[in-house]
């Protein structure tokens, strides 16, 4: 839509370096926060990159005094594709709006604008887990890259390449609630993982809890009671200090629950481009476009170190 004069009520001369200044304003003013939950990287310059991992050797074999040594083998990972999407915005003025110096607003959109550059790359974030019970690419506006198994990120069929492993499971297959006693559950199948060759997964990192804001006050009372806050006789609280917490209003279900490895998990938040500010004026209309445009894909490029709940109690198995 293109805003005219009649929209706008201030003034300013110098305009094109104080938009793009507002505009620089906005980026630093809202920095993502996604790199907290999700890996970053950055630096590719190709418009799509493919990813796939190896496990490591398989085991070694008894052997005889002067018997030959067995052959050790690792096994490639499933293939993940990274497409970069690229997302924009444009704001527009007349001549008459410049020379009118009615462009406050202009500015303060600018300015919004580009902070919702920055906004954007975390709601996209959240949506590896939004999504992560299907297989579905754009997820509330914005592109996966899923792991190439061709099942959900969080599924509890995932297959093997190799001929050392066997299908697993990283999602509840009951949809248990955030709990207690439920987070014990979590957090022995998190580290009971297994690499795709049948190996144990590094678990170096600490663990996060990804959940919707709906569940701040339960996981609150679970990680900062002194005492159990689920039993009559208040046993020692085990998970009191134990865990991260990533709390976000752009997880779209109320009792979804997530958790990571930190450090250890193959989740990205993948930048092609920074935030781009560019302007241009058509001579023919007397209209200056102000634009913001930024690429950059979600990509799960696996599966370990990570689980998840839908948390409804309902069957799942996918």
């Amino acid at each position: 839509m293109i805003e005219t004069r009649g929209t706008w009520a201030y003034e300013i001369g110098g305009v094109n370096l104080e938009i793009m200044d507002y505009a620089d304003q906005g980026d630093r003013e809202y920095t993502p926060g996604i790199f907290n939950v999700l890996k970053g990287d950055t630096g590719s310059n190709l418009g799509q990159k493919n990813f796939v991992g190896k496990t490591g050797f398989s085991s070694l074999t008894a052997t005889e005094e002067g018997g030959s040594y067995a052959d050790v083998e690792r096994d490639s990972t499933y293939l993940t594709q990274m497409s970069y999407t690229k997302y924009t915005g444009a704001v527009e003025m007349t001549d008459e709006l410049i020379a009118d110096n009615n462009y406050q607003s202009q500015l303060n959109a600018m300015k919004d604008l580009s902070k919702a550059a920055n906004y954007d790359q975390d709601k996209s974030g959240l949506q590896i887990f939004n999504g992560g019970f299907a297989t579905t690419v754009k997820v509330n506006g914005f592109d996966m890259s899923w792991y190439g198994d061709d099942v959900p990120l969080f599924s509890t069929v995932h297959p093997t390449l190799s001929a050392f492993g066997s299908t697993q499971s990283n999602a509840s297959a009951t949809g248990i609630k955030f709990g207690h006693d439920n987070l014990f559950t979590a957090k022995i199948a998190l580290m009971k993982q297994e690499t795709d060759n049948g190996k144990a997964t590094m678990a170096s990192g600490k663990i996060m809890i990804v959940a919707p804001i709906e569940l701040d006050k339960t996981i609150q009372e679970e990680l900062e009671s002194t005492l159990d806050p689920e039993t009559a006789n208040n046993a020692i609280n085990i998970w009191r200090g134990s865990m991260d917490v990533a709390e976000s209003l752009h997880l779209t279900s109320a009792t979804a629950w997530f958790l990571l490895r930190q450090g250890d998990h193959e989740l990205y938040h993948d930048v092609r481009e920074g935030t781009t500010l560019e302007q241009d004026r058509t001579v023919k209309s007397g209209i200056t476009t102000y634009t913001v445009a930024s690429r950059w894909t979600e990509s799960a490029r696996g599966w370990q170190n990570s689980w998840g709940s839908a948390g409804d109690l309902a069957s799942y198995s996918s």
